[in-house]
């Protein structure tokens, strides 16, 4: 073999072991952070921040585990790191539409009420079908006791609901294809719940 088919063999090889590692990695982080969905579900928070934190170390950019950090600090009164991870994580994913909301949760709940109305303003700009915003722009109003916007906000969420149930079973169907088997139930079990209800009305 010539010396450069023996490096351009070495070199594939290379490559080919890399590719490996990082699919196990993948794998490995996407198993663990099934688990602390299912640690979620059952309110062992503290667990859920040990496993999230492993899955960090080992992945950086698994941004759903820093988004499930977020949450079970929150559940723990670590309020102030909460508001800080999310905060941080929006900038770096200005994208991920679920780490938002829960931000604009976080400020409205924890009464950082002018930040709060500044997020959501913005939020709607980008998403005005996610009931979600139009909720907990409804929390909002109920804090700045502003009771006419409160139930208007209330009603465009009811009917981002009726209107929004096939948003649930696409959502399941990518938690399927990813192998997150508590985010598809969690959806299915959604979609299912607005079913009926469209059903019996």
């Amino acid at each position: 073999m010539s010396k450069k088919k023996f490096l351009a063999t070495l070199v594939f090889a290379c490559l080919c072991l890399c590719s490996c590692k990082n699919a196990a990695k993948e794998m490995t982080a996407t198993e663990m952070y099934e688990g602390a969905l299912e640690d979620y579900s059952n309110k062992e928070f503290e667990k859920v921040l040990a496993t999230c934190s492993r899955i960090l170390n080992l992945d950086p950019d698994f941004f759903y585990a820093d988004l499930l950090k977020a949450k079970a600090m929150f559940f723990l009164a670590r309020h102030g790191d909460t508001k800080k991870l999310l905060s941080s994580l929006v900038k770096k994913h200005p994208e991920y539409t679920d780490a938002r909301i829960w931000y604009a949760r976080v400020l409205v709940l924890e009464d950082s009420l002018e930040k709060a109305q500044v997020v959501l303003d913005n939020e709607l700009r980008i998403n005005h079908t996610d009931w979600r915003v139009y909720y907990l722009y409804s929390l909002l109003a109920g804090k700045e006791q502003s009771y006419e916007v409160q139930l208007d906000m209330l009603s465009r969420a009811e009917l981002m609901l009726r209107e929004g149930k096939k948003v649930f079973a696409e959502t399941a169907r990518v938690w399927a294809a990813l192998g997150v088997a508590e985010k598809t139930r969690e959806h299915l079990m959604l979609y299912e719940i607005l079913s009926s209800k469209n059903e019996e009305e």
